[in-house]
């Protein structure tokens, strides 16, 4: 494990926290409502960092869920005295996308999500 990932263990794990609170909530959620997700969440600081205004993507009703559930924890986050950046949850939110895509190649529509809802 990298020294930047452990330093943001908790911003990786909460981001997953809330992808598989989704999940449970409803188990037909596939590895790529949760990749479209983020790439929205993605899009949204991306907009932020750069001062442009954020055009939300046309997403499913179950990504939309995930989407909502992520920006809700990462303002959750805001509540507490974290030192994290914009660039910091812009690294995580694409090391999470970079995961999910990498356990959906690899073991199928619900690998990733399979896999995370045994560890959060």
């Amino acid at each position: 494990m990298d020294e930047w990932t452990e330093a943001h263990l908790d911003l990786l794990q909460n981001i997953e926290f809330a992808i598989a609170a989704v999940y449970r909530d409803d188990p037909d959620l596939e590895d790529w409502d949760a990749s479209e997700a983020l790439s929205a969440v993605i899009k949204r600081y991306t907009a932020e960092r750069r001062g442009r205004p954020f055009r939300m993507p046309t997403l499913t009703e179950r990504s939309q869920r995930v989407f909502n559930t992520i920006e809700e924890m990462l303002a959750m986050r805001d509540d507490f005295d974290t030192s994290e950046t914009a660039d910091d949850r812009l690294r995580a939110l694409k090391e999470v996308r970079a995961s999910v895509r990498r356990h959906s190649k690899i073991h199928g529509r619900r690998g990733y999500l399979d896999f995370i809802v045994n560890f959060v």
